[in-house]
């Protein structure tokens, strides 16, 4: 009160410098904040009256106490006038040292705590005191309660009481209250207008009349919110029945659950006077048929004028209601007056954790030769049995267009051949194939609406055979691996690529990006019976967009390849469409 009065009697010594305004507002001495800092807490800036000055000093030792310094305090202030009758304000402000922890109590339901939060907590006696300190430690408080059955438990602050001993003190007493115990026994949906309710209760793993935990609802949003069939998923919420019980509500948003896939590419001839090739790729996809969630796969590609390639695949999730699906597919491509190569497979996919899944396959393959192929080539008839095992682990926020996160998979296989070829092998024999394979991707995010997305692939392939044959080898190069060369140009038996990529987020699904693409691959095959190998490194470089609109997601690619003119690279344009 003093202070004030002291204020007082010396705005009224100077109250003709009411009808300036401030040139200038001063803080000798204090280093800890810049004027800025200070203005802001004052609440005045230049062109501002002095009128209610009391009030804005009040307010800057306010904000002073909140940023810590809680023995901070105005000492005077001073009123000079410029030429040209503007004010110059001077605040004297004395900080005084940072305060430390003398001791700090629970009371109340300190008891139901883990003994974890206690030895963990930020505010410790001797420690500096900080408010964001405090905060924190509240705020743990509250999530391990919440994960302890107690999402109503609250926590007052008693007091805080500051005092001088040799240096500043504050003793801190925190009142804990439980609240009642809640159970999830039950579960609520909205906005699921196709997906059965019943199907979404398994995907949260929530078995009823478990006790309430803060970290198992979060687990349940983002197992929701990996669905591919939804769009967005909020906060859970607590709710009572008319009973009087406690369940927990979702509100989420679908996503359209027919996806088609559309990818265009014209490919120039490679000789002088040879005619450009169109090529084509066509994903239809159904995530949710009937709202079961189930899923069915048709795929088509021509990723050469020779070539055409089909797949059909269908999964039946919750198996024996446990988080386990089953898939079956069937296979085939077609080499124009080489091959036919088909293959069926049934895969295992159980989910362990919203970001992990490992799946097991068996598979048969059955390569049937030309006539020519078979005399010219050596191509042999073949049938292959075999076993395959991997893992996905995927922390990616949006897998289509991510900001953040990481992506890691990988596989590993065994296969059985049986072959019928006199001419290459002197009849029947039986030959071992051993498989692996590698793809990891990060998104971070290095300035607003710039991500890098750096992507990283690998496969290859070991036999007992002479060489690996044509169809088994890996395909490298097009739209979806190595921009920038044709589809499916280099083959090999261990091949890898990477792709780099700076992205500008226009919104949503939309981005602008230039990319770097790098592939190598190798290959061993027998020539007369002299082993040449072919391997090499390509790098492709070029741009491309990607724009949501109402018919679907547009996407335009221009790659150049190692040796291309600017007007020769490879265009590939794409339709990602849902409904």
């Amino acid at each position: 009160m003093k202070r004030l009065l002291y204020i007082v009697i010396l705005l009224t010594l100077v109250q003709v410098s009411f009808a300036s305004t401030l040139r200038k507002i001063r803080f000798p001495g204090v280093r800890a904040f810049s004027t800025a800092e200070l203005s802001h807490f004052l609440g005045l800036s230049k062109g501002d009256s002095l009128y209610n000055l009391p009030q804005h000093l009040r307010a800057l030792e306010d904000s002073l106490i909140t940023a810590d310094y809680l023995f901070a305090r105005v000492d005077s202030v001073q009123i000079d006038t410029s030429r040209r009758g503007r004010l110059i304000l001077s605040v004297y402000v004395n900080l005084g040292a940072l305060t430390r922890v003398g001791q700090i109590r629970w009371q109340g339901d300190s008891l139901f705590i883990s003994p974890r939060i206690a030895r963990s907590a930020r505010l410790q006696p001797g420690a500096v005191f900080r408010w964001a300190s405090l905060h924190s430690d509240i705020a743990e408080i509250l999530s391990d309660m919440g994960n302890h059955g107690f999402p109503f438990a609250r926590v007052t602050i008693l007091s805080i009481t500051p005092y001088m001993a040799e240096e500043h003190f504050v003793d801190v007493i925190l009142r804990i209250q439980k609240g009642p115990q809640a159970n999830v026994n039950f579960l609520e949906f909205s906005g699921n207008r196709l997906t059965k309710s019943e199907l979404l209760e398994r995907e949260t793993r929530l078995k009823p009349g478990v006790s309430y935990s803060e970290i198992g609802a979060t687990r349940a949003r983002r197992y929701l919110q990996r669905l591919p069939y939804i769009a967005a998923v909020q906060n859970p919420e607590i709710v009572f029945s008319p009973q009087g019980q406690t369940g927990l509500a979702f509100a989420i948003t679908e996503a359209p659950s027919t996806r088609i896939d559309l990818v265009a590419g014209y490919l120039p001839g490679v000789e002088e006077g040879e005619k450009g090739v169109l090529t084509g790729l066509v994903d239809l996809s159904f995530l949710n048929l009937f709202g079961t969630g189930r899923r069915a796969l048709v795929h088509w590609a021509r990723p050469d004028r020779s070539v055409q390639t089909i797949q059909l695949e269908y999964e039946e999730p919750w198996v024996a209601k446990m988080p386990l699906s089953l898939a079956v597919g069937f296979g085939q491509r077609i080499e124009d007056t080489l091959y036919v190569d088909r293959n069926v497979h049934l895969r295992a996919t159980v989910t362990l954790t919203e970001a992990l899944q490992v799946w097991g396959q068996g598979h048969f393959k059955e390569v049937i030769p030309d006539s020519v192929s078979r005399e010219v080539l050596g191509l042999p008839a073949t049938r292959t049995r075999g076993l395959e095992a991997g893992f996905v682990w995927d922390t990616r926020d949006w897998p289509l267009n991510p900001r953040s996160g990481a992506m890691f998979s990988t596989f590993a296989g065994v296969g059985w051949r049986r072959v019928s070829a006199a001419q290459a092998y002197g009849g029947e024999s039986h030959r071992r194939q051993h498989s692996a394979g590698v793809d990891a991707e990060v998104a971070l995010e290095v300035f607003p609406r710039w991500v890098f997305d750096a992507a990283f692939h690998g496969k290859a392939l070991e036999s007992n055979e002479p060489e690996i044959l044509l169809p088994d080898l890996y395909r490298l190069g097009g739209a979806r691996s190595l921009r920038g060369y044709r589809e499916e140009q280099f083959t090999g038996s261990r091949i890898g690529w990477m792709n780099l990529e700076l992205r500008y987020l226009l919104g949503g699904a939309s981005r602008f990006f230039g990319f770097v693409d790098g592939g190598a691959y190798f290959r061993e095959q027998w020539i007369e019976e002299t082993p040449i190998t072919q391997q090499d490194y390509k790098i492709g470089v070029g741009t491309g967009i990607r724009v949501e609109t109402g018919l679907g997601i547009w996407g335009f690619d221009y790659a150049l390849g190692e040796g291309d003119a600017l007007l020769s690279g490879k265009v590939h344009i794409s339709l990602r469409s849902e409904f």
